[in-house]
């Protein structure tokens, strides 16, 4: 006992499925177009972030370049306040050991003046008198204080 469907009731129904069919289609365009909006936002909010990044590391270049000509000005800033005086006093009284040349920045001919005790006395007697006429410098630049004669 299956009726028929009327003509109006076709009418009615492929009118229905058309609403639905074009509703979807519509949506989805619309969806396209919103989720390309949204691709191009993430795309140049991605391309902002990786200039300045690239912004940053320029000025980091920029910074490190400065201070490394800013020392290079200055070499007495660079021996980190060395002074002659105490250079002087630790080749006098601890000379033989060489705790001067660590003091002056010079590790390796401390450790030969360690091995061999300061050449006899003699290593240490010759870099005493450098360091008091002013020859014996610290190793990256001069002192600070220096002694007056």
């Amino acid at each position: 006992m299956v009726t028929e469907p009327t003509p109006v009731n076709e009418v009615a129904l492929t009118a229905s499925v058309n609403k639905i069919a074009v509703a979807p289609v519509k949506s989805d365009v619309t969806a396209i177009k919103s989720v390309s909006t949204v691709k191009k936002a993430k795309i140049s909010k991605i391309a902002e972030i990786k200039a300045a990044l690239k912004v940053k590391k320029q000025i980091k270049a920029v910074v490190k370049a400065a201070e490394k000509k800013e020392k290079a000005a200055n070499p007495a800033e660079a021996a980190s306040g060395k002074s002659q005086l105490v250079a002087a006093v630790l080749a006098f009284v601890v000379g033989y050991v060489g705790i001067h040349r660590f003091y002056l920045g010079y590790t390796g001919i401390g450790i030969a003046q360690v091995l061999t005790l300061g050449g006899c006395g003699i290593w240490a007697l010759i870099d005493l008198i450098r360091i008091l006429m002013g020859d014996l410098k610290p190793k990256d630049g001069d002192y600070t204080e220096k002694l007056d004669f």
